[in-house]
């Protein structure tokens, strides 16, 4: 931040007090008498920054115009509080005016903004800002110029930009613009237009200056000007440069100026040059950075070998995730290949990353030992170790731990054998996903058995084997032996339903209160219907529907209808596990006898292709057998109608039916009895 601890007011009446006894004086003087009034000022550059951002500040002045020494006594005061913070160009004009510093050029600033008045000043070409803020005879300092200008110079630089290659020879100046991007704000792709800027501006021209200050003397003789704008080495707009199409960094742009006008001081010029942003939304420009050499009669005649690096940056962090780090360089004078090392231990040791290469940026395989440090990157040239360049220093973080989670099948989970799982996983660290192992167990993780190879942790679809087990488990490791186990869960070939009983059975009173018991185990589902067989309707009833498959008793109101023999109590899993209790009675006396044998037989079984279920019935009965998946869905249903005392039996035409496991319900009026059937190919 950036504090005010006073400002200056500089009325007209003392300038023209002063003009009026220095009339030789240049405005150089005036600068130096308002020193003092910039020693309060204090402005405090973005010291966490790698690269000093540069402010831009053009003005638009004129020698013809009397409000513009106003202007230029308001850069000045800029230039004094913000030193090399700020780059200044002014552009004199406009035509028609008998400008004798006018750049005369159809493509002038003028093009750039429609200004109505001077002078006037754009920060860089966000906003084109006019008049000098004298106001009643007052300059107000500070003004919006300066409090933008300043603002701009704190903030982070957006590229990494630099005027190089800077030569001066026979009149004529030559040099480089690198640029390379150091931010997401500088956009990635083409969505708008970039471009550089180059121009000559000298410093110390003397020519007379109106001035609006006095009714008895309208002008200033020996006015001193600078930063006037002297030569272009590119269209006043820019020149176009593209971010998309570049291949290596720094993009680099080439300018020659001549810089033989008799009239010019090559000691005087300086070398300008930013870069800006044009969106297609946007009327302005955004300036990226900015800026300049010193006098260009101080340049060498042949740019000296140099390099350096540009990225990584001082005090970046680099992932411990990463595996690689850009290094990005550049090079002056005739270097053409560089030689790039790294040092983990302040710069006592130094390792070779790449003997030789011409590549920018070159893509640093981070090695193990440096990871958790603080590193620096050297570069020199490749045939000459005297010209090197060591970056500032950056850190890797630690490398984290390669982990593979499992996170589905879970502890306590109850696979059905034959149906479709989703085995899933997550990867962090340095996990290669290139191929990745699935493998399951159980046996309590003493041996394992593939499921199948896959190239990334993306769910996988597992059809549960026929291998029933209480301590099954999954496991994926990747290429380099990292390891995932999941919790243990269980894979069953069906649900099991058991001992269903009534309190007080087999003899209950009607319209009392009974509690039915049941034991269940293996895959259920998420619910548990129980129903009644009704023997006077010979149809089973809703009892209750939608109990927690948690849930193993339930208490019963006993239905009070005329005495009956006969009824039953079916417990059924949303899987379709069923179990059924003993016929009993409610208001009769004695329990009817079952109507089935214990065990009917079914003939052969596994079958192929047809089988027959036997049975005998003790007295005449309705009889009809369901055949249900493991699911609980009815696949096969047949209605024998109603069938004499003695022995019967059943065809199954097992081409109707899928390989699998299945079970079957023989229900015989007041009696049922269930089994397993299973058909193979």
């Amino acid at each position: 931040m950036y504090y005010l601890y006073s400002f200056l007011m500089i009325t007209v009446c003392e300038r023209s007090i002063f003009f009026q006894k220095t009339m030789k004086a240049s405005r150089i003087v005036l600068v130096a008498s308002l020193a003092l009034a910039f020693a309060v000022f204090n402005f405090s550059k973005a010291s966490a920054q790698t690269y000093k951002r540069h402010a831009l500040i053009e003005e638009g002045t004129g020698t013809w115009c009397g409000y513009c020494p106003y202007g230029a006594f308001t850069i000045d005061s800029m230039t004094s509080a913000m030193g090399d913070n700020l780059v200044v160009i002014s552009w004199h004009g406009p035509a028609g005016y008998g400008e004798p510093l006018w750049i005369k050029a159809g493509d002038t600033i003028g093009s750039y903004d429609s200004v109505t008045g001077f002078p006037w000043a754009s920060v860089g070409r966000a906003e084109a800002m006019s008049g000098a803020y004298e106001q009643a005879g007052t300059l107000d300092w500070p003004n919006p110029w300066s409090e933008t200008a300043q603002l701009d110079a704190q903030q982070a630089p957006v590229v990494d930009f630099r005027i190089v290659n800077a030569t001066y020879n026979s009149g004529a100046v030559d040099f480089d613009i690198d640029i390379t991007p150091l931010s997401t704000r500088m956009p990635t792709e083409d969505t708008g237009k970039f471009f550089t800027i180059a121009v000559l501006t000298e410093d110390n021209i003397v020519e007379s200056q109106h001035i609006y200050d006095d009714p008895n003397q309208d002008q200033i003789d020996n006015f001193t000007h600078y930063n006037v704008a002297r030569a272009l080495g590119s269209r006043v707009l820019g020149d176009a440069f593209s971010v998309k199409t570049a291949t290596t960094w720094p993009i680099r742009r080439h300018y020659h100026i001549n810089a033989t006008n008799s009239d010019w001081v090559p000691s005087n010029m300086r070398i300008k040059s930013f870069a800006s942003y044009k969106g297609k939304q946007s009327h302005f420009q955004f300036y990226l950075d900015a800026g300049q050499t010193g006098y260009i009669t101080s340049l060498p005649s042949t740019a000296p070998d140099m390099v350096w690096t540009v990225l990584p940056a001082s005090k970046q962090a680099v992932s411990g995730d990463s595996t690689h780090v850009p290094v990005v360089w550049a090079t002056g004078g005739n270097v053409s290949a560089v030689k790039l090392e790294y040092s983990a231990d302040g710069g006592n040791t130094w390792n070779t990353i790449v003997a030789s290469t011409g590549t920018s940026p070159y893509e640093w395989a981070i090695p193990s030992d440096a990871y958790g440090q603080t590193v620096n990157v050297r570069v020199s040239d490749a045939s000459n170790s005297g010209t090197t360049f060591t970056g500032p220093s950056f850190t890797i973080a630690q490398k984290p731990k390669a982990l593979i989670f499992v996170s589905s099948p879970m502890s306590g989970d109850s696979l059905l054998v034959g149906t479709t799982e989703t085995i899933t996983f997550t990867t962090s660290g340095p996990v290669d996903e290139s191929s990745l192992k699935l493998e399951y167990s159980t046996d309590s993780m003493h041996t394992w058995n593939t499921i199948a190879t896959v190239s990334n942790a993306s769910p996988y679809n597992w059809t549960v084997p026929e291998a029933p087990s209480e301590v099954a488990a999954i496991r994926i490791t990747d290429a380099n032996g990292v390891s995932g186990v999941s919790q243990v869960f269980a894979i069953v070939d069906s649900g099991k339903v058991s001992n269903v009983t009534i309190d007080g059975a087999p003899d209950l009173p009607p319209g009392m209160p009974e509690t039915v018991h049941w034991i269940a185990n293996g895959y259920l589902g998420e619910s548990v219907d129980l129903d009644y067989f009704d023997p006077a309707q010979g149809i089973y009833k809703p009892l209750s529907h939608g109990l927690s498959a948690t849930a193993t008793s339930f208490d019963w109101m006993t239905i009070p209808p005329s005495p009956e023999s006969g009824y039953i109590i079916k417990v059924k899993y949303a899987s379709g596990a069923t179990g059924y209790s003993q016929p009993f009675s409610v208001g009769a006396a004695g329990v009817s006898a079952p109507t089935v044998p214990d065990v009917p037989t079914i003939v052969p079984n596994p079958i192929s292709a047809a089988a027959t279920l036997s049975f005998t019935l003790n007295t005449s009965a309705n009889v009809t057998l369901s055949v249900r998946d493991l699911l609980g869905r009815e696949v096969l249903h047949l209605a024998e109608g109603t069938l004499s005392a003695g022995n019967h039996t059943i065809g199954i035409d097992g081409l109707q039916l899928t390989p699998g496991t299945y079970e079957y319900q023989l229900t015989t009026g007041s009696g049922s009895m269930v089994g397993k059937l299973t058909v193979v190919r």
